[in-house]
Formats: C-alpha cells, sequence, structure tokens
C-alpha cells in the first residue's frame, strides 16, 4: 500500500509533468505561428510582381527577391555582395543618402522617389522606389523595407508624348503665322 509521502510525490511528479506538457504545447504553438508567418513573409516577398528588398542601414542589400533581380538583371547572390549605392546612378546618390539619413533620424517616415539605377548591362532603368526603415523593440534601426517598380517604359512614353505636343505647338504656331500672313 502507497504511503502516503508516496502519494504526495507521485501527485508532485504528475503535476510537473502537467506544466512541462502544457509549456511544451505553448512552445510548439508559438514555432508553428512563427513558421507561418516566416512563410507568409517570404510568399509575399518572393511572389511579389514588383521588386522587394530588405537593406542594411550601410547600404548593402540583405534580401532581394526575383523582380528586383529582373528590374536589374543581376541575380539575387550578384546583389546581395553589393550596395544600392553600386546600382545607383551618380546624380541621384546624393538625394538617396540624404533620404537614408532622414529615415535614420526620424525626420521621415517613408521615402518615395523617381531615379535611375544601372542595370547589369550598363544601360539605365528608370524605378520608382518606396522605402521605409523597420526598427528594433528597443527602437534601434534594423533595416530598410524598399520596393521597386521599373518604370522605364513610362517615362518614356511621356518623354514621347511631350515631344509630340511640343511639334504639334509649332506645327500650329506655324499655321497661325500662315493664316495671318494672308490676311
Amino acid at each position: 500500500v502507497p504511503t502516503r509521502r508516496a502519494i504526495l510525490v507521485g501527485q508532485h511528479f504528475a503535476a510537473i509533468a502537467a506544466t512541462i506538457n502544457r509549456e511544451i504545447t505553448v512552445r510548439r504553438q508559438a514555432e508553428h505561428a512563427l513558421r507561418e508567418s516566416e512563410e507568409r513573409f517570404r510568399s509575399a516577398m518572393h511572389l511579389s510582381p514588383i521588386g522587394m528588398a530588405l537593406v542594411a542601414t550601410d547600404g548593402r542589400f540583405l534580401e532581394v527577391n526575383p523582380a528586383l533581380c529582373a528590374i536589374v538583371g543581376y541575380t539575387s547572390d550578384e546583389l546581395l555582395a553589393t550596395t544600392f549605392k553600386a546600382l545607383t546612378h551618380p546624380d541621384d546618390l546624393h538625394d538617396d543618402v540624404r533620404a537614408m539619413t532622414r529615415l535614420l533620424n526620424r525626420e521621415i517616415d517613408t521615402h518615395r522617389t523617381v531615379k535611375r539605377y544601372f542595370h547589369k548591362d550598363g544601360r539605365v532603368v528608370w524605378i520608382q522606389l518606396n522605402s521605409s526603415i523597420v526598427r528594433d523593440g528597443g527602437d534601434q534601426a534594423r533595416y530598410f523595407v524598399t520596393q521597386v517598380q521599373d518604370i522605364t517604359e513610362s517615362r518614356r512614353a511621356d518623354q514621347e508624348l511631350r515631344r509630340v505636343n511640343r511639334s504639334l505647338r509649332t506645327i500650329s504656331n506655324c499655321n497661325q503665322v500662315l493664316v495671318h500672313a494672308t490676311d
């Protein structure tokens, strides 16, 4: 017959086992939630039709998606070995660095600009860039989240439209001169 002490020890061990089981269950649920969250992020990042990157506060690419690789013609590994500064047209770099500093200093929450990147083949690619900063629990800047859209064709179409409009104004002005000359 078990003694009272043996019964208490058994109950104590049962309580400990139940607590450990609950903690294991909570931990497994947290790990599952974390895996799901990471999978959602990876899917959003890598399946996005627009270019996306995580950029370190020193300008290094930390993570890039296939759409960004397609825009600039570099592989993921090539981009991860460089910085956004290396891709940026020199005439746009000063404004980029200034915006980066303003984000780091909390002067602005987001940055949006039109700028030029160099494609791997050397040609200029016009992009619409949107960037914000992610901070840790201690409010320290961790990295930038950047979205990039190729607007090269749109810019070409706008330039062509402006050229055609100038030509039409010139023709219209010439027609007005001819009408006045014949009066």
